[in-house]
């Protein structure tokens, strides 16, 4: 049975519902798990510990999955079309929490790709994953010469923007690699530092996350408040610094029918109804939203915090 190649396996996952793939090679990232362990040590990660583990696993991919012979990086937008509004009755809501959870729809994409391209390849192999894995997701798609990091610390596709998920698929088998995307084209500009409502935004494509809004609003845990008391509305995520990036206002991008429309329930949830909602039906309503994470508790206090 044939082994599948490079452009079979960018055919497969386009055709999935992704919007861009690169694929690259494993390596070994010393200089970004250094990097991070500095961060670690500033004290910006705030109460997200997982981050301080794993460092073996993030500096070398190969532990995480000994057969990987190419990491394949995906790209699925979830821009909304013009006019569409983050505020909501209960606050502004980031565009990528008005659909359902990313993880979900990515995690069928990927799982679908995978059985097409092991009916080819019968000794195929591949684990897959979005935001749930130690490893250094903008790095590898930047290896994979699907962007560069921007001055907020996101990837930034050219003529594409940064409204949009990164996935990753690890394969064992050798696949033609892309150009890494070796330059980068923010050059001066600070519109994303300047329009942080936070200030959480550092020179050298550093973010204090311990600042940073959807820090605050979603990895947080703790009601003890800290960073800045000016929330700008928001209370889950944070907007500001792509909203304003010239690469977004530049370029538009069709919405995709996987995160929009918008959760009809987000329409018409009053802070009163939110409280009167049960937690067993709040679950079963936002049971495949984004906002389950944090819980009707969670989201309550971020209300509460404006």
């Amino acid at each position: 049975m044939p082994q599948v190649s490079s452009e079979l396996v960018k055919s497969v996952l386009i055709s999935t519902g992704f919007h861009a793939v690169g694929i690259t090679r494993p390596q070994l990232l010393s200089g970004h798990r250094k990097q991070l362990e500095d961060w670690i040590l500033n004290g910006f990660q705030g109460e997200m510990s997982y981050l301080e583990r794993n460092m073996e696993i993030r500096e070398d991919i190969r532990l995480l999955f000994p057969e990987v012979r190419s990491v394949v990086c995906c790209l699925m937008f979830y821009d909304k079309p013009s006019g569409f509004s983050v505020q909501t009755p209960l606050g502004k809501i980031s565009r990528y929490a008005a659909g359902p959870d990313y993880h979900l729809v990515i995690r069928e994409k990927f799982s679908a790709a995978l059985k097409i391209l092991q009916s080819t390849d019968g000794g195929l192999n591949g684990r897959f994953f979005t935001d749930s894995a130690p490893v250094f997701e903008r790095e590898y798609a930047r290896l994979a010469g699907l962007g560069w990091i921007g001055n907020h610390s996101l990837l930034i596709a050219p003529k594409r923007g940064s409204w949009f998920f990164i996935g990753i698929m690890l394969l064992n088998r050798d696949l033609e690699p892309d150009q890494p995307f070796n330059s980068a084209h923010c050059g001066t500009c600070t519109a994303c530092s300047d329009a942080c409502p936070a200030d959480a935004i550092l020179p050298g494509k550093t973010v204090n996350a311990v600042a940073c809004i959807s820090y605050q609003t979603i990895e947080k845990k703790s009601d003890t408040p800290d960073g800045s008391s000016n929330r700008d509305g928001w209370i889950w995520g944070c907007d500001r610094c792509q909203e304003v990036c010239p690469w977004n206002k530049r370029f538009s991008r069709p919405p995709v029918p996987d995160f929009f429309p918008a959760d009809p329930e987000l329409a018409s949830l009053t802070p009163d109804r939110l409280a009167a909602l049960s937690e067993n039906k709040f679950r079963k309503t936002f049971s495949r939203s984004p906002l389950i994470r944090r819980g009707k508790k969670g989201l309550i206090r971020n209300i509460s915090l404006l």
